[in-house]
């Protein structure tokens, strides 16, 4: 295992840009090398009698860099889902448990209403190779990221309208929603590049035909089956998939089957195996919905949860079901043509979520012209999308992140609805052009900039894990106060010390009753506290204070002790002698 420094983390970043710029201009090579077989040319020769595979390289490299270079430093700082997720896959990779004690959970308890469990497992690897960041965190969200927008090319060059293809990507590797959801590790943000990745399964499967006199055709089975296993797996990553999912394939495989796309029994057999995937989430939503304890399945638990998050985050159970759902379906709405929840992790006003512009576009999409089969087939799949994730707006209580099984579907209808009008207008694509191309460059600038300064002080408690490392670097200390606006400082903790999850199971104080708070407030545990800063100072004592909300020691005089500063944090040390004090900033 790698134990990144700081500047080693640099060094990783720059050899990610490199990598992915590589991986993307692969495509590019690999159609070179299978075309020096017939007729030998240099490249340059090469990329101007075929322009679209060098622009589809083009793309994708920029798209690749877009989603995984540099992730460890935008968005700055780290969120505390990310940090408890990341947290529980350490966890589980050194412990073979989380921080509940579960083994091998189905499903996180972690604050007590839980978090999905599908990313805990998917950056176990990065984190046994790179050690416990928000490189390792990060990256395989950007990985899944890149390889779900190469699968979107891929289903609608199936179609035969190769450029239709390259708009779809085009815009695809623009979409400010798929660049910043690839670049922060929100574990539910890994379900909409499942649905791309099993949706272009099935697709792919479907269009492979028995050879004549042959009742099987081999691939046509094999990717139908990882099909339906991609879509079992999904259903570990977010809650909204245990509605979206049944609705989504149910509606998706009946259409397939009456247009005699797809056999019954290859259905059954799909239904069949993506069950049995799914099982033990089937049996985890069973107990937290209708009682029962915790238990062991195939080696791994089924956890109970304190209180169970998919109730508080649809209206399924709500006694006013009717006048939520109207509520949820007008803020879903406005999510949809506004592009945007006011979360400032989730969006940037103005921008949105696929430039606030393109919603027309995906309307026209909608009744694209299908050709082939292959065509139908990709737009039944897709207007089925779009008809589920509608009807979800009325049960989900709407933000970007919840709603996000949305947007795939709704990017590759934009640019699908592009490609009609400007087939049939094709003197405004360079108007068209002009105007995406803008509209990236001032998102990009605006992302990297402004909103990377703020969002980092408002949602990403940028500084903290450096103050907490210098303060645990402090010898001697009796108790660390951490600063009670860390909000889940505790997990902020975990995650930057690594403490293993026996030692904080024997010694965590929880403010609430055990096992009962959706979101639980650790106390203490080891030698730190959580509670807030207390107003005396006793010596031998470290303080980790947020400068914008701590004002305990304001005109308070500091100056036989050791202040450290940091960008957002600072840091008290009360153990130095006094013959030592000094002022410093770090």
């Amino acid at each position: 295992m790698l134990n990144l420094t700081k500047e080693g983390m640099l060094i990783a970043d720059w050899i990610l840009l490199c990598l992915s710029l590589f991986v993307g201009s692969l495509y590019f090579v690999v159609h070179y090398a299978k075309s020096l077989r017939s007729e030998p040319s240099g490249l340059l020769s090469f990329a101007r009698k075929n322009p679209k595979i060098f622009l589809v390289s083009f793309l994708l490299a920029v798209a690749f860099a877009l989603r995984v270079s540099f992730v460890d430093r935008l968005p700055r700082g780290f969120n505390q889902d990310e940090a408890s997720i990341g947290y529980e896959a350490w966890s589980i990779l050194h412990y073979g448990i989380d921080r509940k004690g579960n083994f091998l959970p189905v499903h996180l308890i972690s604050w007590g209403s839980g978090q999905n469990a599908f990313y805990a497992y998917f950056i176990i690897p990065s984190i046994a190779l790179l050690g416990l960041n928000e490189l390792s965190v990060r990256l395989p969200m950007g990985i899944l990221s890149c390889l779900s927008l190469f699968l979107v090319y891929r289903m609608v060059r199936k179609t035969g309208k190769e450029n239709m293809a390259i708009i779809v990507l085009a815009v695809f590797a623009i979409s400010p929603w798929d660049i910043m959801r690839s670049r922060w590790a929100l574990e539910s943000n890994a379900f909409p590049s499942l649905l791309v990745c099993g949706t272009y399964l099935l697709l792919t499967s479907i269009s492979f035909h028995p050879e004549e006199g042959k009742r099987i055709s081999p691939k046509r089975l094999v990717l139908l089956l990882l099909s339906a296993i991609v879509f079992g797996l999904s259903a570990y990553s977010y809650g909204t998939a245990y509605l979206f999912l049944p609705l989504y394939l149910g509606i998706g495989l009946v259409f397939l089957l009456l247009k005699r796309r797809i056999a019954l029994w290859e259905v059954l057999s799909f239904l069949v195996l993506a069950v049995l995937v799914a099982l033990p989430i089937i049996l985890f939503i069973w107990i937290n919905l209708f009682g029962g304890e915790a238990f062991r399945f195939l080696g791994f638990t089924i956890p109970k949860l304190n209180q169970n998050r998919f109730q508080a985050t649809t209206n399924l159970f709500s006694s006013d079901f009717f006048k939520s759902a109207l509520n949820n379906f007008g803020q879903g709405l406005k999510i949809l043509f506004v592009q945007t929840d006011g979360l400032s992790f989730n969006g940037i006003d103005f921008y949105g979520t696929i430039y606030v512009f393109s919603t027309p576009f995906a309307i026209f999409g909608l009744f694209h012209k299908d050709a082939d089969e292959n065509d139908k087939n990709m737009m039944l799949l897709l207007r089925t999308w779009i008809a589920v994730s509608v009807l979800m707006l009325f049960v989900v209580s709407p933000n970007i992140n919840r709603v996000n099984f949305l947007f795939p579907s709704l990017i590759i209808l934009t640019g699908i609805g592009l490609y009609d009008i400007l087939q049939k207008r094709r003197q405004i694509a360079i108007a068209t052009t002009a105007l995406y191309t803008g509209s990236f460059a001032f998102f990009l600038a605006t992302y990297s900039t402004k909103w990377n300064q703020d969002n980092g002080l408002n949602s990403f408690r940028v500084s903290l894990g450096e103050a907490i490392d210098y303060a645990t670097s402090i010898q001697g200390y009796d108790t660390c106060y951490v600063t009670k606006q860390a909000g889940e400082g505790a997990i902020y903790t975990l995650f930057y010390e690594e403490i293993d999850p026996y030692s904080y199971l024997e010694t965590v104080e929880i403010a609430e009753e055990p096992n009962t708070a959706a979101f639980e407030h650790i106390r203490s545990f080891l030698n730190f506290d959580f509670r807030g800063i207390p107003s005396r100072i006793e010596e031998g004592n470290v303080y980790i204070l947020c400068k914008n909300y701590d004002h305990v020691f304001d005109n308070r005089d500091l100056s036989k002790y050791k202040v450290v500063d940091f960008e957002l944090y600072w840091v008290l040390n009360t153990v130095v002698d006094q013959s030592e004090a000094f002022m410093s900033s770090g």
